[in-house]
């Protein structure tokens, strides 16, 4: 599925994407504005450290692309503990949607400087 390597003070968190482990290879021609227009940026405060930052919120990802977050919302476990959600921004899907949209836009202003 993937590796985990160190190298000094890089780490890489690798998914399996070699040619030869894939058949039926086509270029991606999905909805990619309709995902990236439904992903909401936010920003927020940490209750752990009170500090400010941007990113996701879990819940709201997975209703985009499901692939991107383990867990499930407001999942406890059974002694009432919270399971938290877990993203991953770098997810394949998420990349690709961000690439093909940002393709689509480039090529939309080449096309309209061209003019």
């Amino acid at each position: 599925v993937g590796t985990i390597t160190t190298n000094g003070s890089s780490t890489t968190y690798g998914t399996s994407s070699d040619r030869r482990l894939k058949t039926d290879i086509n270029d991606y021609s999905g909805n990619s504005g309709s995902v990236i227009d439904a992903l909401k940026p936010r920003t927020f405060t940490w209750k752990s450290t009170g500090k400010s930052d941007v990113g996701f919120i879990a819940d709201e990802v997975q209703q985009v692309i499901s692939s991107a977050v383990a867990g499930e919302a407001n999942a406890v476990d059974e002694d009432g503990k919270d399971i938290y959600q877990q993203i991953d921004c770098s997810s394949p899907e998420m990349i690709a949607n961000i690439i093909a949209e940002l393709q689509s836009l480039r090529k939309r202003v080449a096309e309209l400087e061209a003019k």
